[in-house]
């Protein structure tokens, strides 16, 4: 169990102002308000999630493994308060099938999902969030989307890249969300199938009502692109493109016959962004140069420049880069009622574009051993390796979506491939996209909505409980909460009503705790009580949205027996000592809990004149006594993490907290013991090994035990940690395996301050490797990238 404390944390919001004309009653008062109103809507903590996922296609006999890293998003720095996140797993109808509560500690998790035949082939979703998002009006949960593969199904995903011609989507993206009749706009064009596959072409035209040709463009292979046209009034345009010999032809929006559109330019020069707005002569008439801003936000910051038209329908205006957030910003054009008149974002590459270098340093017979360079100095990273030609497709799912890009709606396709590398002309392609792209955020909750803390910031467990005593003052006794697998043991006060919490509590889930009421002299009293932990069932108010269905299906029939890797069945147990008794003394409680694991003695009239300790002692355990102390060791266990290695020990299934009421007890009053050395199946309560101790049924006497403490099994509590660990693959060189085989699993490895690491991978005898890593460092830079690398 861990207590918390918060350490405060003083954010100064600057807002830079650049004015490019007189305009007296707007500047300075209005500034002041869409600053202090944006800094009021991001005044509270706002977490920002990213999961990695060990790959997006499992079969339904793997574990989803992931590693989760938590940013806030002013700062972009790793958020070390976030303790309490939730992992759920949805179908492909958005309906919840399991949530696991992950233990957060120092803005990073890890922890599987483990699914199994129940799991039919389909597609499903991850959520990850935390209570404390459900404050803010926008969806700040982090959603993926996974396949699950169930072999007895003979199904696989539809991989295909093929175009459907049937069905071809062409849609425009005016720069400023404005299409303007008498001036020059800028159009953003997209098209793709509806399976939502890009589709790239050379020769594409806009033409007017008379079949002219306007101008021309042609898309990428994301399927963007884009085109400048002058609009006029009694005029249509239309885009015509041939894909595969096929004509496509789709009409250009209405026009606005008033208004204002703009555009920004922040990669053709080095140090300035210039954003250059127009107006048509019809509107300019009605302005009478009145006063307008751009507002570039990015969270709580807000870069303002106010400007008139002058009497002109076109003004240029520059701003520094060194000015503008680097990341992601939206840009609004506002007039001065504050009303937005239109909106995009833009983007300034935040990191360095060096790439990360792996090389093999070492091999053995079992292992590969494999030395890194990144740009990540003194961060932590986690590594997913993978056979070369696995089914693996995370183009949309990296940590540049879900840290750089998480204001927006839509994810930016292939954002690895921008980030990395980052170069002007990727800045002009990604500038394309982003022109398409919708904000989370809504300009007027800026201004007027800002959130309101109705949801906790949960910091661990919280168990609340009552103690069953009436007409009893407990006003001045405590009661102590106490755990053998964790080492710690906390007291808290008892209200009025019998009631208590305990606040902070860090506990696995099915974790055994024991309560003891005390008086006010420290006196262990009878106690009678329940309880429950109170905040371990979290829910997220926003559902999350499936994404609707495509054209084709997609997961198509597959007959090959030898498309899904082999395991080896069976389970390799470690030693269980089984033992039989006389059967005219059989055990009667062998069926309890795990006594089933243990080493069961029913205790005979030989035993009865022998000491309990003297018993325990000569079974495994070293027993010290020193005065009135008992202290009992077992012998070949070692502690860590705080965690003793003495033995839990129970007595008539109640755990005794003190070794010191077995001194000078005899084997009179007791029926059976076992002993369960290693602890099998009692999760970290069990790792000093556990002993059961059965009275006889109405023993008492003088040396009678007298148990008053209450055992409880919190259920509920945060996932236990695991070790990844393979299925035991029959074959490593089939289809199979090349095909769905995970190879390694690494969710914490750690750079050094030059941005070195290393990590060993199992020797698969493959040829190539396909390595996935994604990490963040204490300066918030992030990293995805995937390398192909030969190990042979």
């Amino acid at each position: 169990m861990k207590k918390l404390h918060f350490i405060e944390f003083i954010l100064l919001i600057y807002t830079f102002t650049f004015s490019y004309s007189q305009a007296p009653n707007f500047s300075k008062s209005h500034q002041e308000k869409i600053s202090q109103n944006i800094v009021d809507y991001f005044k509270l903590d706002r977490e920002n999630i990213h999961i990695h996922l060990n790959k997006n296609e499992y079969l339904s006999s793997d574990k989803i493994w992931f590693k989760g890293y938590i940013t806030e998003k002013k700062t972009g720095l790793p958020f070390g308060l976030t303790i309490n996140t939730y992992v759920a797993l949805y179908d492909e109808n958005g309906i919840k099938l399991k949530s696991h509560l992950i233990y957060t500690e120092n803005s990073t998790f890890y922890g599987n999902i483990e699914l199994g035949s129940e799991f039919k082939t389909g597609t499903y979703y991850l959520q990850a969030y935390t209570n404390y998002m459900n404050n803010f009006s926008e969806d700040c949960s982090s959603v993926y989307k996974i396949y699950i593969i169930n072999p007895l199904e003979n199904k696989v995903v539809n991989n295909t890249q093929n175009i459907n011609l049937d069905n071809v989507n062409i849609t425009f993206s005016p720069e400023s969300g404005v299409l303007l009749e008498g001036a020059t706009n800028a159009v953003v064009i997209k098209i793709n199938d509806c399976n939502n596959t890009a589709i790239a072409t050379h020769d594409g035209k806009i033409v007017d009502s008379k079949n002219n040709t306007i101008t021309t463009f042609s898309t990428n292979n994301l399927g963007f692109g884009k085109f400048e046209i002058f609009l006029n009034q009694n005029e249509t345009y239309k885009a015509v493109v041939t894909i595969s010999g096929k004509s496509f032809e789709k009409h250009l929006p209405p026009l606005q016959m008033e208004g204002f559109t703009f555009s920004v330019n922040n990669y053709t020069f080095p140090d300035n962004t210039i954003i250059k707005v127009k107006t048509n002569s019809r509107t300019l008439s009605k302005i009478n140069n009145a006063p307008f801003s751009f507002v570039i936000h990015q969270n709580s910051a807000a870069i303002i420049a106010d400007f008139t038209f002058d009497g002109k329908t076109e003004k240029n205006i520059s701003i520094p880069n060194s000015s503008i957030p680097k990341g992601l910003s939206t840009v609004y054009l506002i007039n001065e009622k504050l009303t937005k008149i239109g909106e995009r974002n833009i983007y300034r590459q935040p990191y360095e574009s060096t790439q990360t270098s792996l090389s093999i340093f070492e091999k053995r017979a079992d292992s590969i051993q494999i030395k890194g360079n990144t740009r990540l100095k003194a961060g932590e990273i986690s590594i997913s390796v993978l056979p070369e030609k696995a089914q693996f497709e995370n183009k949309n799912q990296t940590i540049y979506n879900y840290m750089i890009f998480d204001e927006l709606k839509e994810k930016i396709p292939n954002a690895a491939y921008f980030i990395n590398e980052f170069n002007k002309k990727k800045h002009y392609e990604l500038d394309n996209i982003l022109i398409t792209a919708q904000s989370k955020y809504i300009w007027n909750n800026l201004l007027n909505n800002p959130p309101k803390e109705n949801f906790e910031f949960d910091l661990g467990l919280t168990l609340k409980g009552k103690v069953n005593l009436e007409n009893t003052d407990l006003t001045k006794h405590k009661i102590n909460m106490s755990s053998t697998a964790y080492g710690f043991t906390e007291f808290t006060s008892i209200d009025s009503k019998n009631e208590f919490q305990f606040k902070n509590l860090i506990v696995a889930d099915s974790t055994t705790v024991h309560f003891s009421l005390l008086n006010s002299k420290a006196v262990q009293k009878t106690l009678k009580m329940y309880s429950s932990i109170t905040n371990n069932k979290r829910v997220y108010t926003k559902p999350i949205s499936p994404e609707p269905q495509t054209c084709f299906s997609k997961f198509i029939t597959n007959d090959n027996n030898d498309w899904f890797p082999k395991i080896i069945n069976g389970t390799l147990l470690e030693d269980i000592t089984v033992n039989t008794v006389k059967k005219n003394k059989p055990l009667t409680n062998n069926l309890r809990y795990n006594n089933g694991m243990s080493k069961g003695f029913k205790i005979t009239e030989e035993d009865q004149n022998q000491d309990l300790l003297q018993f325990i002692a000569s079974h495994g355990y070293d027993v010290n006594i020193q005065g009135a102390t008992v202290t009992i060791i077992s012998r070949g266990v070692h502690t860590f993490n705080n965690i003793s290695n003495g033995p839990t020990i129970y007595i008539d299934d109640s755990l005794i907290s003190d070794y010191n009421i077995l001194l000078s007890y005899r084997l009179t009053f007791v029926d059976e013991i076992y002993i369960n050395k290693r602890g099998y199946g009692s999760g970290q309560s069990g790792f000093g090994g556990v002993i059961r101790i059965y009275t006889k049924k109405g023993a008492d006497g003088p040396t009678a035990f007298k148990v008053k403490s209450n055992s409880q099994v919190l259920t509920g509590g945060f996932q236990k940690d695991e070790i990844f660990k393979n299925p035991k693959y029959a074959n490593f060189n089939d289809p199979g395996f090349q095909n769905y085989g995970t190879i390694q699993w690494l969710p914490k490895v750690l750079t050094d301050s030059d941005g070195t690491f290393t990590f060993s991978i199992p020797n698969f005898n493959q040829e190539k490797v396909k390595i996935i890593l994604e990490g963040i460092d204490s300066d918030g830079q992030i990293l995805s990238e995937t390398k192909i690398i030969e190990v042979k």
